[in-house]
């Protein structure tokens, strides 16, 4: 009976891909976790993006000094702290843009894409959608309606 090289092959990177897929994604999620929980972020920028149009507004930037659309919005106080109690805990700390101080547990969700927040005593459940996240910066964006919050963190 022949072989066919070409078969062969296709069963060669078939095989391959998957190790590569499943050997990647712990090392990916350990990275992950590793950048979120490295430093506080503290918010550099904030945009509002209308989802009909497209229409971007810089709400906030650290550098320039827009102040907030909003009076009582002082972004400049919001940050984030993630720590790992446990294998099965995974705590955050957050401090709202009006200086309200929030505690709960996070995780990561939808293929590690967003990160799911549930507040202590509430049944408030947050989703961040990761835009970027490594050890410099953590960009996310929370969606309101037809309105797109994207936060710049460092």
């Amino acid at each position: 009976m022949k072989k066919n090289p070409l078969n062969f092959l296709i069963i060669r990177i078939l095989i391959t891909i998957s190790f590569g897929i499943f050997s990647c994604s712990t090392d990916e999620v350990k990275a992950l976790k590793d950048a979120l929980v490295a430093k506080i972020w503290r918010v550099n920028k904030v945009v509002q993006k209308t989802l009909d149009n497209g229409r971007e507004t810089i709400v906030f930037q650290k550098i320039s000094g827009i102040k907030p659309a909003t009076l009582g919005d002082d972004y400049w106080k919001m940050n984030y702290s993630f720590k790992i109690e446990s294998d099965k805990t995974q705590t955050f700390t957050y401090t709202d843009p009006r200086g309200k101080t929030h505690t709960g547990t996070w995780s990561f969700t939808e293929n590690d894409s967003k990160i799911e927040l549930k507040e202590n005593n509430l049944s408030i459940i947050n989703i961040l959608i990761i835009r970027n996240l490594d050890n410099k910066i953590f960009n996310y964006s929370e969606i309101n309606g037809k309105i797109e919050t994207i936060f710049e963190m460092k």
